[in-house]
């Protein structure tokens, strides 16, 4: 079990980076970073903070905002594909 964590800690510390890399290329590839966010496994909330700060950082208001919604819909126990 614990090295399953550390894998899925890993796992999403490497998503981190796509999703930096997927700003980075602008906002047309809004709908890709916000895929690489939702493989995230992380439930603690911590990376998908992280996530929202990646965002921030390039100026991507709108991925914030969404990366919040998605963090939001975690915290009460929906899925990802779930509505409000």
């Amino acid at each position: 079990r614990t090295e399953l964590s550390r894998r899925e800690l890993e796992v999403d510390k490497m998503l981190l980076q796509l999703l930096a890399a997927e700003c980075r290329e602008g906002e047309d590839r809004g709908m890709k970073a916000l895929e690489v966010v939702g493989l995230m496994r992380d439930r603690s909330g911590r990376m998908l903070e992280a996530a929202g700060k990646v965002a921030a950082r390039f100026g991507r208001d709108i991925l914030g905002e969404k990366i919040t919604q998605l963090a939001e819909r975690r915290l009460v126990g929906l899925n990802d594909d779930d509505d409000l």
